[in-house]
């Protein structure tokens, strides 16, 4: 996780409003040690789930809501500070909306995860 500051995210062309704090998953590879005889032989990889992006936003309006909804091939630029992440592909995922806030958590997932820096 990377704690730098000012977050901005888009979906595509529209602006998220981010709240708080977002992680992010890369997708990469989840490596674990195979044993035989007492000692480590192998390497197995796995990957565990699609690269994602999740945090919370300011609920959008209703158009934009929809399209969030909608795509299921977009592309989500995440920028903390001097770091870029673009999440491409991507479709929502999961999301909650807690209305004393107006917040919707959210996760996107996608088919390849972009760092820029």
């Amino acid at each position: 996780m990377l704690r730098t500051g000012i977050v901005h995210l888009h979906f595509d062309s529209t602006v998220l409003n981010a709240m708080g704090e977002f992680t992010v998953n890369l997708g990469k590879f989840k490596r674990t040690g195979i044993i035989a005889s007492g000692e480590v032989c192998a390497i197995k990889e796995e990957l565990p789930e699609p690269p994602s992006i999740k945090g919370s936003i300011l609920l959008p309006s209703k158009g934009d809501l929809d399209q969030l909804f909608n795509s299921f091939d977009g592309t989500i630029t995440l920028e903390l500070g001097e770091h870029h992440f673009v999440l491409h592909g991507a479709w929502l995922s999961e999301h909650e909306i807690a209305t004393d806030e107006g917040k919707v958590n959210v996760t996107f997932q996608g088919k390849l995860m972009e760092m820029l820096s």
